[in-house]
């Protein structure tokens, strides 16, 4: 056989420390890369909370007004009379001009 028909033998192998350079190597460009994955991840979950919060405040505010608008309703003097005689009270219109005013002090 001749010297060309063997083939090509390699005797040279990784070393350790060329092994643990591209380990590292290896696991920065990761970290690289999940860096900016865990912000979006974690950007997304803060707007989803704000999103939660701006529903909230609205559904809060819708319920003001609806209490706002029932108590103002409430106030009303022909609901007040209907009211007072549902319950068999009778109201009078007092003349603030013959009312007179009584202080008990003691």
């Amino acid at each position: 056989m001749t010297e060309y028909t063997q083939g090509i033998v390699r005797t040279h192998s990784i070393s350790l420390k060329e092994k643990g350079i591209a380990l590292v190597m290896l696991i920065t460009v990761f970290a690289a890369l999940l860096v900016p994955v865990a912000q979006a991840a974690q950007n997304r979950e803060l707007e989803i909370r704000l999103m939660a919060i701006n529903n909230q405040i609205v559904k809060i505010e819708e319920q003001k007004q609806m209490l706002t608008a029932q108590i103002n309703q409430a106030q009303l003097p022909e609901l007040t009379l209907q009211k007072a005689d549902q319950k068999g009270l009778s109201l009078e219109k007092i003349l603030f001009d013959n009312a007179k005013i009584v202080v008990v002090e003691e």
